[in-house]
């Protein structure tokens, strides 16, 4: 739990611009209430999670910095329904040893998402949280989710 939290005060204060919080908490309500409406929210049965979808939030509103809330609600059907998975979906690069060096962290030895994880079991939708420890946050998503999800996606980006 504290690591969404961690993650998601991270997006809103470190992340996005100010001046763009309120198009993103929109952006989030609107993609959360589009999720439940097709009834695909809920991390615990293999679709998405509040979390999920605020890491994607995020990366439409800092791939378009001036996009209207239609314009970033569109973008992101098209980009995450066209997305390259298993390419993790990431707003930061990972934390490198060396990074966590820097910090004093490195005798804490949580375990960080890496890119060798993709082959490993959970990894068919990465979404990678923010931060040490980086995890993924869409780990529930199994093949029939993800198939769900993205058929829901291309139906809405029309």
């Amino acid at each position: 739990m504290l690591t969404g939290y961690r993650a998601a005060f991270r997006q809103m204060f470190v992340l996005l611009d100010k001046s763009r919080r309120e198009i993103f908490k929109n952006l989030l309500k609107a993609i959360k209430h589009w999720a439940k409406q097709k009834q695909v929210y809920s991390n615990m049965f293999g679709y998405l999670s509040g979390t999920i979808l605020s890491i994607m939030a995020t990366k439409i509103c800092l791939l378009y910095p001036s996009g209207s809330l239609s314009f970033l609600l569109h973008k992101f059907f098209i980009i995450f329904s066209e997305w390259d998975w298993p390419k993790p979906l990431l707003l930061e690069h990972l934390s490198t040893k060396e990074d966590l060096e820097k910090l004093g962290r490195i005798k804490l030895k949580l375990n960080s998402w890496q890119i060798k994880d993709i082959e490993r079991e959970g990894n068919l939708m990465p979404v990678i949280s923010t931060k040490y420890p980086e995890i993924n946050s869409a780990k529930n998503i199994n093949e029939n989710g993800k198939k769900i999800i993205i058929d829901e996606m291309n139906k809405s980006k029309n």
